[in-house]
């Protein structure tokens, strides 16, 4: 069995880059951060992983930082395609996904971020 532990964070929509500029100028700070829980407007920051295979950790860390740097880079296409190409096809009775709230949050903002940035 394989076991897939699993936790995003998000942030709201970049200001300077989103396409409903105005809608976002009239918000004020305390709605615009409630955007990060949206995932039709927030953006994936980071997504942390932990993987056991046979109760051995056969992998740890986390999507969207930079490993020279150690600075998130801000590439949520890149951060999304790198976590799907390592936990490829999850298969039932095969794969265990743990984490808190994955199935009401985690899992759904994934692959909504994924659908809008054209990530299978």
């Amino acid at each position: 069995m394989r076991k897939i532990f699993l936790d995003i964070e998000t942030l709201p929509p970049n200001r300077e880059t989103s396409a409903a500029t105005a809608e976002l100028e009239s918000c004020d700070d305390k709605d615009f951060r409630k955007l990060a829980l949206k995932a039709e407007k927030g953006r994936i920051l980071t997504i942390g992983i932990i993987i056991e295979e046979n109760n051995q950790v056969t992998h740890q860390g986390l999507f969207g930082r930079d490993r020279e740097t150690g600075m998130f880079h801000l590439d949520e296409a890149k951060t999304l395609s790198g976590f799907w190409n390592l936990i490829g096809d999850v298969k039932e009775g095969r794969d265990l996904l743990i984490g808190h709230n994955i199935l009401d949050f985690d899992l759904p903002f994934l692959i909504k971020r994924s659908i809008i940035n054209k990530i299978k």
